[in-house]
């Protein structure tokens, strides 16, 4: 066995030996590996004439090759809907592989109603690049051309959008964060083709300041006819649970010019209003084709211009029609010389204004006084509307304005005629004078009052003197007419010439916040008073079971009945018609204590009229006041029926 191993050895290296013997020696340059074909590739050019190509050909011809790439679809993460302009478009957004890859075309198809887009991707071949990824965002714009209108639901890539798209509209619906509806009217009106629509999502929680615009959908009609749809996005965080939010809606034309808007308030989100399918009401304004005429067929620019108008109402879509307390307070003017007189409570402004068809614009900047109002003014909200102030019309005999942005609308009447009865009773004392750019206080009010008394008499005391007027008033024209006076000479800085020239200038007058004014109509000055003077309180009653007629007249008198062979003297005065009151009746009669001496004796009387003057009641008995310890307060008077 141990000499058989060698030999066994020895065969093994001769049959390795015969095995390399037979192999073909090669040389490397010869190894040339055969290049494998390439469809998308061409094939190098051969020569023709056989000759052998040099390593300078080579290198020429693998220069002209075109670079291989890769097409591929573009990795989308998100796709989003944003407005841009009068348009919507559709916002990809992704990752890209590395810096090599870019974005390569865009395709569109539409099945149903799904838009769908496919966005693809190229990258060089076999090209060393960074790894890292590239975030990307593309911006593609939506052909609608060939789309009806409705709702849409747009793809990127197999990638939904976060909310779909309503065509023929301008804004995105967003699912969730969205107002939805259509915009109505009931008449049969048609509108022009190139209308405009325009809805507003506001914030409307404070009734004394313009609304807060939150969202807003624009589009012209392009002909279509109510019903309109709408959809206005929202951003939730702007959502307060104890907010009030609401929509504004208006058509106007070409020009701009109002057609119609909404005047009911239409409550959406909060407090479990609505957000889908949502009806927005409008009527008919604005346009001057639109705007009702008056009874005479007067222009709207003729029926404004040269009155005076009060603020009588304030309406907005969340709060409805808002009655303005004491609108003598809120006047205005338009002159017909393009200017304006604005009152605004205790403060006088003068400024401009344009008419152009149913647009009007006042001029927020103007020569005002600077008085500061009683707390309770709406000056402020007053001058501030004014001066947003877009449209007028006219409903009837009043006026109103519509402000820019839905902000609301104002209604102006022409003032009441004031009654007589408003001036008679109270002794008024002068405190100030206001004139278009100034107010100048009294110094010393009590020594300058006037009390009207019935029977067209009027008691005057100018500082040191007195004088016995006579007034009348006839539709709302006052005239006063001075009369007996003494002739006392009160002193350099005595106001009483001023005042009793003002009194005789004076032709109307009116009432606010028991404040009397006397106003001279022709330069806008006024004198005002204040109530004053003693009074004597009680009731008027009767026995009878009989009810007064609705426009019965009360009238009570506090007089001077000291002589015995003389006519009583009225020193103090209440009357007031009933409206529909029964007795009781309340009175309030003020005198002058200033005429008033210890020694003589005061009564009071009453005595109760129709409408015509007729004398219904009085009293038949003596009811003695204010002296010799007799009542001023709780003075019943007991009246019998006249036959």
């Amino acid at each position: 066995m141990k000499k058989s191993l060698p030999l066994i050895l020895l065969t093994i290296i001769a049959l390795l030996l015969v095995a390399c013997i037979q192999q073909e020696p090669t040389s490397p340059s010869a190894e040339v590996p055969e290049q494998a074909e390439d469809n998308d590739t061409p094939k190098q050019a051969e020569d023709t004439e056989g000759t052998e190509q040099t390593d300078g050909d080579a290198e020429e011809s693998s220069e002209q090759l075109p670079v291989k790439t890769d097409v591929d679809i573009a990795p989308v993460d998100s796709v989003t809907i944003e407005q841009q302009g009068d348009t919507y478009v559709v916002v990809a957004s992704g990752n890209l592989p590395d810096g090599c890859t870019t974005l390569h075309e865009i395709t569109q198809t539409v099945k149903a109603d799904t838009i769908e887009f496919i966005l693809t991707t190229t990258r060089p071949q076999d090209m060393m690049c960074t790894q890292a990824l590239v975030p990307f965002s593309e911006t593609i714009s939506i052909d609608t051309g060939e789309l009806t209108a409705g709702e849409y639901s747009v793809v990127v890539n197999g990638v939904a959008a976060d909310q779909p798209i309503i065509i023929g509209e301008n804004t995105p619906l967003p699912e969730g964060n969205a107002v939805t509806g259509s915009v109505t009217y009931k008449q049969r009106i048609a509108l022009p083709d190139d209308a405009m629509l325009s809805v507003q999502l506001q914030d409307s929680s404070l009734a004394d300041a313009p609304a807060i615009i939150l969202g807003e959908v624009s589009y012209a009609t392009a002909g279509k006819q109510v019903p309109l749809p709408f959809a206005i996005s929202y951003d939730p965080a702007d959502i307060q649970e104890n907010h009030t939010y609401s929509l504004a809606a208006r058509i106007v034309d070409a020009e701009g010019n109002l057609m119609f808007v909404n005047d009911t308030a239409v409550l959406v989100i909060t407090n479990n209003n609505p957000t889908t399918n949502i009806d927005v009401p409008v009527i008919p304004v604005g346009d001057t084709a639109l705007i009702p005429k008056t009874e005479t067929g007067a222009e709207p620019a003729a029926q404004a211009i040269d009155k005076i108008w009060q603020w009588t109402e304030f309406s907005d879509p969340v709060n409805g029609p808002q009655e303005i307390p004491q609108p003598e307070r809120y006047e205005l003017v338009l002159n017909a010389d393009g200017t304006a007189n604005i009152k605004a409570d205790c403060n006088m402004v003068n400024t401009t204004y344009t008419i152009d068809g149913s647009n009007i614009t006042i001029n927020p900047l103007g020569a005002a006084t600077l008085v500061a109002c009683p707390p309770d003014s709406l000056a402020n909200q007053y001058l501030q509307y004014l001066s947003f102030a877009r449209i007028f019309f006219f409903e009837g005999e009043d006026m109103l304005f519509d402000l820019m942005a839905d902000g609301g609308t104002m209604r102006f009447s022409e003032p009441v005629v004031p009654s007589t009865e408003d001036l008679i009773g109270p002794v008024w004392q002068w405190t100030d004078t206001n004139t278009a750019n100034t107010s100048t206080a009294v110094p010393n009010p009590a020594a300058y009052s006037i009390q009207f008394l019935p029977d067209d008499v009027a008691v005057i005391i100018a500082d040191c003197n007195n004088i016995l007027a006579e007034y009348t008033v006839e539709d709302g024209v006052l005239n006063i007419q001075m009369g007996p006076t003494t002739a006392v000479f009160c002193g350099e800085e005595s106001l009483d010439t001023q005042f009793v020239q003002g009194l005789e200038a004076v032709d109307g007058f009116h009432l606010e916040m028991e404040a009397l004014f006397l106003d001279e109509t022709t330069t806008g000055n006024s004198m005002r008073f204040a109530v004053s003077g003693a009074e004597v309180t009680g009731t008027v009653t009767y026995l009878q079971r009989i009810a007064l007629p609705e426009n019965a007249i009360l009238e009570v008198r506090v007089q001077d009945i000291s002589l015995a062979d003389a006519p009583a003297i009225t020193i103090g005065a209440d009357i007031y018609t009933l409206d529909g009151a029964q007795v009781p009746l309340p009175y309030k009669a003020y005198y002058n204590p200033a005429f008033v001496q210890e020694n003589r004796r005061y009564s009071v009387s009453a005595r109760i009229t129709d409408a015509e003057g007729k004398l219904l009641f009085i009293n038949d008995t003596m009811i003695p006041v204010i002296t010799n310890d007799n009542p001023t307060t709780d003075v019943e008077i007991v009246v019998v029926q006249v036959n």
